[in-house]
Protein backbone atom coordinates (compact mmCIF):
# COMPACT_ATOMS: atom_id res chain seq x y z
CA UNK A 1 0.00 0.00 0.00
CA UNK A 2 1.15 3.57 -0.63
CA UNK A 3 0.24 6.92 0.85
CA UNK A 4 -2.62 8.67 -0.95
CA UNK A 5 -4.34 12.02 -0.41
CA UNK A 6 -7.03 10.16 1.47
CA UNK A 7 -5.87 7.04 3.36
CA UNK A 8 -3.94 4.36 1.47
CA UNK A 9 -4.22 2.84 -2.03
CA UNK A 10 -2.67 -0.12 -3.76
CA UNK A 11 0.22 0.69 -6.17
CA UNK A 12 -1.92 0.11 -9.28
CA UNK A 13 -4.67 2.39 -7.99
CA UNK A 14 -2.23 5.15 -7.06
CA UNK A 15 -0.25 5.08 -10.33
CA UNK A 16 -1.11 7.60 -13.09
CA UNK A 17 -3.44 6.23 -15.75
CA UNK A 18 -4.00 7.28 -19.31
CA UNK A 19 -7.45 8.69 -19.84
CA UNK A 20 -9.71 7.08 -22.44
CA UNK A 21 -11.70 10.29 -22.75
CA UNK A 22 -11.13 12.27 -25.94
CA UNK A 23 -10.32 15.92 -25.37
CA UNK A 24 -12.98 17.37 -27.66
CA UNK A 25 -12.16 20.94 -26.71
CA UNK A 26 -8.71 20.64 -28.29
CA UNK A 27 -9.97 19.16 -31.55
CA UNK A 28 -10.51 21.18 -34.72
CA UNK A 29 -14.00 21.45 -36.14
CA UNK A 30 -12.93 19.20 -39.03
CA UNK A 31 -11.67 16.45 -36.76
CA UNK A 32 -15.02 16.46 -34.97
CA UNK A 33 -16.80 15.62 -38.22
CA UNK A 34 -17.49 12.01 -39.20
CA UNK A 35 -15.24 10.67 -41.94
CA UNK A 36 -17.50 10.85 -45.01
CA UNK A 37 -18.77 14.37 -44.35
CA UNK A 38 -15.23 15.55 -43.61
CA UNK A 39 -13.79 13.89 -46.72
CA UNK A 40 -16.42 15.39 -49.03
CA UNK A 41 -15.94 18.86 -47.57
CA UNK A 42 -12.15 18.71 -47.86
CA UNK A 43 -12.33 17.33 -51.40
CA UNK A 44 -14.72 20.04 -52.60
CA UNK A 45 -12.66 22.84 -51.07
CA UNK A 46 -9.39 21.40 -52.41
CA UNK A 47 -10.80 21.00 -55.92
CA UNK A 48 -12.18 24.55 -55.85
CA UNK A 49 -8.85 25.97 -54.66
CA UNK A 50 -6.83 24.12 -57.31
CA UNK A 51 -9.28 25.06 -60.05
CA UNK A 52 -9.21 28.73 -58.99
CA UNK A 53 -5.41 28.87 -58.80
CA UNK A 54 -5.00 27.29 -62.24
CA UNK A 55 -7.73 29.28 -63.93
CA UNK A 56 -9.79 26.15 -64.48
CA UNK A 57 -7.03 24.32 -66.34
CA UNK A 58 -7.08 21.65 -63.61
CA UNK A 59 -10.39 20.39 -62.25
CA UNK A 60 -12.29 22.82 -64.47
CA UNK A 61 -15.91 22.56 -65.60
CA UNK A 62 -14.78 22.09 -69.18
CA UNK A 63 -13.08 18.83 -68.32
CA UNK A 64 -15.14 17.52 -65.44
CA UNK A 65 -18.50 19.34 -65.43
CA UNK A 66 -21.78 17.68 -66.40
CA UNK A 67 -21.86 18.50 -70.14
CA UNK A 68 -24.41 16.27 -71.93
CA UNK A 69 -22.57 15.82 -75.26
CA UNK A 70 -19.38 14.79 -73.42
CA UNK A 71 -21.26 12.37 -71.18
CA UNK A 72 -23.02 10.88 -74.21
CA UNK A 73 -19.65 10.29 -75.85
CA UNK A 74 -18.47 8.11 -72.99
CA UNK A 75 -17.27 10.51 -70.29
CA UNK A 76 -19.60 9.06 -67.65
CA UNK A 77 -17.31 10.12 -64.83
CA UNK A 78 -18.60 13.67 -65.30
CA UNK A 79 -21.86 12.67 -63.61
CA UNK A 80 -19.89 12.31 -60.37
CA UNK A 81 -16.97 14.70 -60.80
CA UNK A 82 -19.37 17.57 -61.52
CA UNK A 83 -20.66 17.28 -57.95
CA UNK A 84 -17.22 18.23 -56.59
CA UNK A 85 -16.94 21.39 -58.72
CA UNK A 86 -18.36 24.83 -57.95
CA UNK A 87 -18.90 27.93 -60.04
CA UNK A 88 -17.78 30.54 -57.50
CA UNK A 89 -16.97 31.39 -53.92
CA UNK A 90 -20.57 31.93 -52.85
CA UNK A 91 -21.62 28.71 -54.55
CA UNK A 92 -19.16 26.54 -52.64
CA UNK A 93 -19.61 28.53 -49.41
CA UNK A 94 -23.36 27.90 -49.30
CA UNK A 95 -23.01 24.24 -50.22
CA UNK A 96 -20.25 23.49 -47.74
CA UNK A 97 -22.08 25.33 -44.97
CA UNK A 98 -25.18 23.25 -45.67
CA UNK A 99 -23.06 20.08 -45.67
CA UNK A 100 -21.51 21.17 -42.36
CA UNK A 101 -24.99 21.59 -40.85
CA UNK A 102 -26.69 18.50 -42.28
CA UNK A 103 -23.94 15.95 -42.80
CA UNK A 104 -22.61 15.13 -39.31
CA UNK A 105 -25.97 14.48 -37.65
CA UNK A 106 -27.23 12.32 -40.49
CA UNK A 107 -23.95 10.41 -40.76
CA UNK A 108 -23.87 9.72 -37.02
CA UNK A 109 -27.44 8.43 -37.21
CA UNK A 110 -27.09 6.30 -40.36
CA UNK A 111 -23.49 5.23 -39.99
CA UNK A 112 -20.64 5.80 -42.44
CA UNK A 113 -21.65 3.30 -45.11
CA UNK A 114 -25.33 4.16 -45.30
CA UNK A 115 -24.66 7.90 -45.23
CA UNK A 116 -22.22 7.53 -48.11
CA UNK A 117 -24.89 5.66 -50.06
CA UNK A 118 -27.45 8.41 -49.47
CA UNK A 119 -25.05 11.18 -50.44
CA UNK A 120 -23.53 9.67 -53.56
CA UNK A 121 -26.70 8.12 -54.96
CA UNK A 122 -28.42 11.49 -54.49
CA UNK A 123 -25.44 13.20 -56.15
CA UNK A 124 -25.57 10.86 -59.14
CA UNK A 125 -29.35 11.17 -59.24
CA UNK A 126 -29.04 14.95 -59.41
CA UNK A 127 -26.55 14.80 -62.27
CA UNK A 128 -28.60 12.27 -64.22
CA UNK A 129 -31.78 14.32 -63.76
CA UNK A 130 -29.97 17.33 -65.17
CA UNK A 131 -28.49 15.19 -67.95
CA UNK A 132 -31.89 13.81 -68.95
CA UNK A 133 -34.08 16.91 -68.70
CA UNK A 134 -31.75 19.88 -69.33
CA UNK A 135 -30.81 21.49 -72.60
CA UNK A 136 -28.00 19.68 -74.39
CA UNK A 137 -25.74 22.74 -74.19
CA UNK A 138 -25.88 23.13 -70.41
CA UNK A 139 -22.81 22.75 -68.19
CA UNK A 140 -23.77 21.85 -64.63
CA UNK A 141 -21.55 21.75 -61.54
CA UNK A 142 -22.00 21.72 -57.78
CA UNK A 143 -22.85 19.60 -54.76
CA UNK A 144 -26.26 21.23 -54.44
CA UNK A 145 -28.19 18.21 -55.70
CA UNK A 146 -26.54 15.97 -53.12
CA UNK A 147 -27.22 18.56 -50.41
CA UNK A 148 -30.90 18.59 -51.35
CA UNK A 149 -30.78 14.81 -51.08
CA UNK A 150 -29.46 15.10 -47.53
CA UNK A 151 -32.28 17.50 -46.69
CA UNK A 152 -35.03 15.20 -47.90
CA UNK A 153 -33.34 12.14 -46.39
CA UNK A 154 -33.28 13.93 -43.03
CA UNK A 155 -36.97 14.74 -43.40
CA UNK A 156 -37.90 11.14 -44.24
CA UNK A 157 -35.91 9.77 -41.32
CA UNK A 158 -37.23 12.53 -39.06
CA UNK A 159 -40.79 11.55 -39.87
CA UNK A 160 -39.98 7.91 -39.10
CA UNK A 161 -38.67 8.78 -35.65
CA UNK A 162 -41.35 11.45 -35.12
CA UNK A 163 -38.95 14.38 -35.06
CA UNK A 164 -40.01 17.88 -36.04
CA UNK A 165 -38.56 18.69 -39.46
CA UNK A 166 -41.01 21.46 -40.39
CA UNK A 167 -38.30 24.13 -40.52
CA UNK A 168 -36.22 21.97 -42.83
CA UNK A 169 -39.27 21.44 -45.06
CA UNK A 170 -39.76 25.21 -45.35
CA UNK A 171 -36.07 25.68 -46.14
CA UNK A 172 -36.27 22.99 -48.82
CA UNK A 173 -39.33 24.55 -50.44
CA UNK A 174 -37.83 28.05 -50.43
CA UNK A 175 -34.60 26.85 -52.02
CA UNK A 176 -36.44 24.86 -54.68
CA UNK A 177 -38.48 27.95 -55.56
CA UNK A 178 -35.36 30.12 -55.71
CA UNK A 179 -33.68 27.58 -57.95
CA UNK A 180 -36.69 27.40 -60.27
CA UNK A 181 -36.95 31.18 -60.71
CA UNK A 182 -33.34 32.39 -60.58
CA UNK A 183 -31.12 32.49 -63.65
CA UNK A 184 -28.13 30.18 -63.88
CA UNK A 185 -29.27 27.66 -61.26
CA UNK A 186 -29.76 24.05 -62.31
CA UNK A 187 -33.08 23.45 -60.56
CA UNK A 188 -33.45 20.08 -62.28
CA UNK A 189 -30.40 18.78 -60.42
CA UNK A 190 -31.80 20.17 -57.17
CA UNK A 191 -35.13 18.46 -57.70
CA UNK A 192 -33.52 15.20 -58.81
CA UNK A 193 -31.22 15.10 -55.80
CA UNK A 194 -34.13 15.81 -53.46
CA UNK A 195 -36.30 13.05 -54.92
CA UNK A 196 -33.54 10.45 -55.02
CA UNK A 197 -32.33 11.29 -51.51
CA UNK A 198 -35.86 10.84 -50.17
CA UNK A 199 -36.26 7.55 -52.01
CA UNK A 200 -33.01 6.09 -50.68
CA UNK A 201 -33.85 7.18 -47.13
CA UNK A 202 -37.34 5.68 -47.44
CA UNK A 203 -35.84 2.35 -48.48
CA UNK A 204 -33.47 2.43 -45.51
CA UNK A 205 -36.26 3.28 -43.08
CA UNK A 206 -38.45 0.45 -44.36
CA UNK A 207 -35.60 -2.05 -44.35
CA UNK A 208 -34.56 -0.97 -40.87
CA UNK A 209 -38.09 -1.40 -39.53
CA UNK A 210 -38.13 -4.95 -40.88
CA UNK A 211 -34.48 -5.59 -39.94
CA UNK A 212 -33.86 -6.73 -43.49
CA UNK A 213 -30.51 -5.69 -44.99
CA UNK A 214 -31.28 -7.51 -48.23
CA UNK A 215 -34.36 -5.35 -48.69
CA UNK A 216 -32.23 -2.23 -48.30
CA UNK A 217 -29.67 -3.49 -50.80
CA UNK A 218 -32.36 -4.45 -53.31
CA UNK A 219 -34.20 -1.16 -52.93
CA UNK A 220 -31.10 0.96 -53.48
CA UNK A 221 -30.11 -1.24 -56.43
CA UNK A 222 -33.50 -0.66 -58.08
CA UNK A 223 -33.07 3.11 -57.70
CA UNK A 224 -29.57 3.01 -59.19
CA UNK A 225 -30.67 0.80 -62.09
CA UNK A 226 -33.60 3.12 -62.83
CA UNK A 227 -31.22 6.09 -62.94
CA UNK A 228 -28.86 4.15 -65.20
CA UNK A 229 -31.74 3.32 -67.52
CA UNK A 230 -32.69 7.00 -67.81
CA UNK A 231 -29.07 7.89 -68.53
CA UNK A 232 -28.80 5.28 -71.28
CA UNK A 233 -32.02 6.49 -72.92
CA UNK A 234 -30.77 10.09 -72.87
CA UNK A 235 -27.41 9.01 -74.26
CA UNK A 236 -29.06 7.34 -77.23
CA UNK A 237 -31.14 10.46 -77.84
CA UNK A 238 -28.12 12.79 -77.73
CA UNK A 239 -26.06 10.52 -79.97
CA UNK A 240 -28.81 10.59 -82.57
CA UNK A 241 -28.91 14.40 -82.38
CA UNK A 242 -25.14 14.67 -82.76
CA UNK A 243 -25.01 12.23 -85.65
CA UNK A 244 -27.87 14.06 -87.30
Amino acid sequence: MVDAPVGYQCPDCASPKKSNVIDVANQSFLSKMPIVTRSILIACVAVFAISSLTGGDIFGARSFGMFPPAVAQGEWYRLLTATFLHAGLLHIAFNMYALFLLGPGLEYYLGTRRFAVVYFVAAIGASITSYVFSDIAIVSVGASGAIFGLMTATMVIGKAIRADTSQLAVLLLVNLLIGATAHGIDWRAHLGGAVVGAMVAFVMVQAGAKRNKNLELAGVAVIVLALAGLAVMRTNEIQQLILG
